[in-house]
């Protein structure tokens, strides 16, 4: 049997209100008591981030004044070098008392050397050098304006030293000719002449006992300190 209503329309909306009233109420405090514990839980995770953060402070200064020192040591030990490469570069070319302690030591006396000269000259290239391209050229040239002093005295040495090297033009008599071929053989041995070559050489004298070879020999020095190709380390304390 069909139960017949005859409550009016707005009381039964009341009525179902009232009824899911309780259910809204328990929603919100849940609701409410989750962003409680959100937001306490925020504030716990910010409290101790703060207490992290106070306790690596200390820490943290003291590392970039540890590296603030670094960079200053760092500057200190670039200025250092290049002054030390400057001071290095210096020391070529050889020695003078050097160059004729080694052109000396190994003269025969069949052999009397009557002018030594020392000059200096453009290398032998092996093949054709490339230029540089003028945009490497400037950039290098830019860089060199924020270098240390002595690094930039380095850089103009270098362009005017590097590109040339160290000759000695021999001229004397030779009694024997076999003495002079020994004798430029025992300079071309030697670690201090690259090459020593005879240029040449002619007859002079006519009687036996004046009789004997006019000739000029011309010798390469290897490089110096600091220069590509030269001694460097111990190496160069043999020399």
């Amino acid at each position: 049997m069909r139960e017949l209503d005859f409550l009016p329309v707005e009381y039964r909306q009341k009525y179902q209100r009232r009824q899911a009233q309780p259910w809204h109420i328990v929603a919100t405090a849940a609701i409410l008591t989750l962003l409680m514990i959100a937001a306490l839980s925020q504030y716990y995770r910010r409290h101790r981030s703060i207490e992290t953060l106070t306790a690596l402070l200390p820490a943290y200064e003291d590392a970039v004044k540890l590296n603030n020192r670094l960079t200053e040591v760092q500057k200190q030990l670039s200025a250092a070098t290049a002054e030390a490469e400057l001071y290095t570069y210096l020391h070529h070319p050889w020695p003078r008392s050097r160059m004729l302690a080694a052109l000396v030591e190994p003269l025969p006396p069949e052999i009397t050397l009557q002018q030594v000269q020392i000059i200096r000259e453009p290398k032998r290239m092996s093949g054709t050098a490339e230029p540089r391209p003028l945009q490497n050229e400037k950039a290098e040239n830019e860089k060199l304006k924020s270098a240390p002093p002595a690094l930039r005295d380095l850089a103009k040495l270098r362009s005017r030293c590097d590109a040339t090297q160290t000759m000695m033009i021999l001229l004397g008599t030779s009694r024997e000719s076999n003495a002079l071929h020994r004798y430029l053989s025992s300079l071309d041995a030697t670690d201090f002449f690259d090459r020593a070559e005879l240029d040449s050489f002619s007859s002079v004298g006519k009687g036996k006992e004046d009789a004997g070879i006019q000739f000029k020999a011309v010798l390469t020095v290897p490089p110096g300190y600091g220069q590509p190709g030269g001694p460097v380390g111990i190496e160069s304390q043999n020399h």
